[in-house]
């Protein structure tokens, strides 16, 4: 059966140390992720793309696309932290004001509830206003330092990437795919018909070419496909993180079938498709995993800002009994209050078992900076080892740095509900620390 259906099954490809067989073939996503992943992240795709400059080749239309859209995805990476604090401060305004039109609606007419009616709103503004300048102060500046905006890597990029991009089509070229993508995408055929919704009668003209971006896929599809015919070639890699269009992949478990058999038929060569993270980590086993968030995407940031109002809700209520009310009642929606002496004992449980960790993670830390002061261990690291070193102490130092969040969701939200999640998620963090320890000290 396997023979006969291949493209339901794929084989293992080593890319760590590939052939002249295996084609790498990059998304306009992942090459503007320069502009997206933290410092140490860059460095490390940037490192993996040289290693591997033999094997990589970029459709026209990607090239394109990631020339065309740079400087956009310059500005938004530089204005990120301002443009999230501004909706912040939104969220936090617009909070405050359905607060108090709902206290103003209750029916009591008394001066002395007017007076402390009163006392409640300003110290709800003032609390509201109080917890957004703390996240902005302390753990949003903390993730926003992870980012170097000013540094710009597309020259390294560029010079990776020379002669390694395909040449364009002529308009003709474009028509013919045009025509075919209508009759594909009326077949629900991939890739492309997911782009019809978003990029319909959207046009980019360069060169003295007409583009319709709704087929802006199915030309790097093409393109791709004509690059594997050459005989040497007999696995194509796609690394790409747009993994919610579903006429690439099945639900971010790899590549459809149609694209497989199309790919089989066409050059009898194999089609995987990868994200960033397991790129970076099938380029270098054993040395790093998870450098990149996949789990939020820019499309759900709109979703963010809408819970966000739930979060100083919770927030609010959980630290102020003073207000003592059992439930709360805004925008169609009840809060309840948990109980504070259940929620202590559990957060005095909880940050005493792992605060001790978090101590120990950072004499560990010490020890390691201590050591690397000392001359005669300076001696005997060889460059690429102090590179090495230099990398997995910024993990450790993320890693703590995701504990301690860890723990301040106990203590700050209040939350008993997903606490045996968010104990997995610590020892995760704690046992990548001791791998990452263990890794130095080897070298040490």
């Amino acid at each position: 059966m396997k023979n006969e259906f291949k493209e339901f099954y794929t084989n293992k490809i080593d890319i760590s140390n590939p052939d002249e067989s295996v084609l790498l073939v990059l998304d306009t996503n992942v090459l503007l992720n320069i502009y997206r992943f933290s410092e140490v992240t860059r460095t490390v795709f940037l490192d993996s793309l040289t290693k591997l400059k033999d094997n990589l080749f970029i459709p026209y239309q990607i090239g394109l696309e990631y020339n065309l859209n740079r400087q956009d995805a310059i500005s938004k990476s530089k204005n990120a932290k301002n443009d999230l604090y501004s909706e912040l401060d939104k969220i936090a305004t617009k909070f405050a004001n359905e607060i108090r039109m709902q206290i103003d609606k209750v029916s009591v007419k008394s001066t002395d509830y007017t007076v402390e009616r009163n006392k409640i709103k300003n110290k709800l503004e003032d609390k509201t206003k109080s917890l957004i300048e703390k996240l902005k102060k302390n753990e949003l500046n903390d993730l926003f330092g992870l980012l170097d905006t000013e540094t710009d890597m597309s020259y390294r990029l560029a010079e990776i990437l020379e002669g390694k991009v395909g040449p364009s089509y002529n308009q003709s070229e474009l028509n013919d795919i045009e025509e075919k993508g209508k009759k594909r995408y009326e077949c629900k055929i991939p890739p492309g018909f997911g782009d019809l919704a978003n990029k319909k009668d959207k046009i980019t003209y360069y060169n003295n070419l007409e583009i319709k971006k709704e087929y802006g896929d199915l030309i790097i599809w093409y393109q791709i496909l004509e690059k594997a015919k050459e005989d040497q070639i007999k696995s194509v890699i796609f690394v790409s993180d747009d993994s919610q269009k579903n006429d690439w992949t099945y639900k971010q478990k790899g590549a459809r079938a149609e694209l497989k058999k199309e790919m089989l038929e066409t050059s009898n060569a194999e089609f995987v498709i990868l994200g960033s993270n397991q790129f970076i980590e099938q380029a270098n086993p054993g040395k790093y995993d998870d450098l990149v968030d996949t789990t939020v995407n820019v499309e759900e940031y709109n979703d963010y800002l809408e819970t966000a109002n739930s979060f100083i809700i919770d927030n609010y209520f959980a630290k102020n009994e003073d207000l003592n009310s059992e439930k709360l009642h805004m925008s169609n929606k009840t809060f309840h209050l948990p109980e504070s002496d259940l929620i202590n004992k559990k957060i005095i449980e909880l940050t005493s078992k792992y605060n001790g960790r978090v101590e120990y993670m950072q004499d560990k830390m010490d020890y390691i900076e201590y050591l690397l002061g000392d001359v005669s261990y300076e001696n005997k690291i060889n460059v690429s080892d102090k590179e090495e070193i230099y990398i997995l102490q910024v993990r450790m130092h993320s890693l703590i740095k995701r504990i301690k969040k860890a723990l301040n969701d106990w203590e700050n939200e209040r939350l008993l509900t997903n606490y045996e999640e968010l104990e997995n998620r610590i020892d995760y963090y704690y046992t990548k620390f001791k791998n990452a320890y263990k890794k130095i000290m080897s070298y040490l």
